[in-house]
């Protein structure tokens, strides 16, 4: 009778093992099919890649506006996108000469630079806060650090300006690490004998012709098993897919700030790196912050963090996923009390040419 309850229970066991692998096998067969389901809507939905609509390939900088687009809405209803015949996020061309009585600045930056219509960037209200102020938008979507910089070297810098606004997120210095972006080749700094190397160029133009298996190769980042080996590297420290040292990445970054500095001492103008803080920053520090607020000092170079300022106000106002109209006047506003604080720059605004 023993021998006979305990081979009933072997035999529950037995099932019980048996049905929980089952389910679990299951599982997985239901998440890895999800996993592809998602992988086919990313690749077949239009437009997922706002800036393929408006950009075209540039040998040194991956990707660059192009000229004399007007999209009507794309940003949502009403919220249009336009370039000017330079290329740049604004609705008329420029000369290059500043205009009398005007005082120019050129904004550099990434997608927080461009996103919104044309009249509602905070580059352009900048214009609002203070007439006299003419401004060039060269904010791109998607640019790093690195693209920014060379875009305004071989481009804005060919205009009289009197202020040059770097402005930033904190994935700006993590794309700049990296030679793709959204699957797109990119240019990238490397450091041989202390000096910066510029490699990658001319950049590959391969996706532009093939932009599905561009995006599908995207999409397949998305897959669980890329996670995990996120997961093992964050967790043991392990360098799978590394994109670059980060100690290499703050000196480069330094060498870009100097070489901003002097580019504009020799067009007389100021140099400003301003810190944007996107919605992420309101529960996390990010140390780039204190890095650069230190570093940049030492160098002369004024910095401009707007992170406490924009965390007073609520994030649901400042974003819709980018900065909200409100949330651009709001950074415009703010930016220009911080310049204002600057007696070199209070002085270059006092006068006008």
């Amino acid at each position: 009778m023993i021998f006979g309850k305990t081979s009933k229970f072997g035999k529950l066991v037995r099932s019980g093992i048996f049905l929980l692998i089952l389910t679990i096998f299951i599982f997985v067969i239901i998440e890895g099919l999800s996993s592809v389901i998602l992988f086919t809507i990313d690749i077949f939905t239009p437009l997922q890649l706002l800036e393929a609509s408006h950009t075209e390939h540039d040998k040194l900088l991956g990707w660059v506006n192009k000229p004399n687009v007007y999209i009507k809405d794309l940003y949502g209803p009403g919220m249009y996108f336009r370039t000017n015949s330079q290329s740049f996020r604004n609705n008329k061309d420029f000369t290059t000469k500043v205009p009398p009585g005007k005082i120019r600045a050129i904004c550099s930056g990434d997608s927080h630079t461009l996103d919104v219509d044309n009249d509602n960037t905070w580059c352009q209200l900048l214009t609002s806060v203070d007439e006299r102020l003419e401004t060039i938008n060269m904010g791109q979507g998607g640019y790093g650090v690195d693209q920014a910089y060379l875009w305004y070297m071989r481009d804005g810098r060919k205009f009289e300006h009197d202020i040059h606004i770097f402005a930033f997120i904190e994935d700006d210095f993590k794309r700049a690490k990296s030679r793709t972006f959204w699957g797109y080749q990119k240019p990238v700094f490397k450091l041989e004998n202390e000096k910066l190397v510029l490699d990658n160029v001319p950049v590959p133009q391969y996706q532009h012709y093939i932009p599905k298996v561009t995006l599908a190769v995207q999409a397949m980042r998305k897959f669980k098993v890329f996670n995990l080996l996120k997961k093992i590297k964050d967790d043991t420290g392990v360098q799978i897919l590394s994109r670059g040292n980060d100690e290499q990445i703050r000196t480069i970054t330094l060498k870009i700030f100097e070489s901003l500095r002097q580019a504009n001492e020799e067009k007389g103008s100021i140099l400003i790196a301003v810190y944007i803080p996107i919605a992420s920053d309101y529960v996390k520090e990010v140390p780039w912050r204190k890095f650069l607020s230190v570093e940049l000092a030492k160098r002369g170079i004024i910095f401009i963090d707007l992170t406490e300022e924009v965390k007073k106000q609520p994030m649901e106002l400042m974003f819709t996923g980018h900065y909200s109209a409100y949330g651009n006047k709001y950074l415009a506003n703010t930016l220009y009390e911080k310049l204002l604080s600057f007696p070199e720059i209070k002085n270059k605004l006092s006068k006008t040419r």
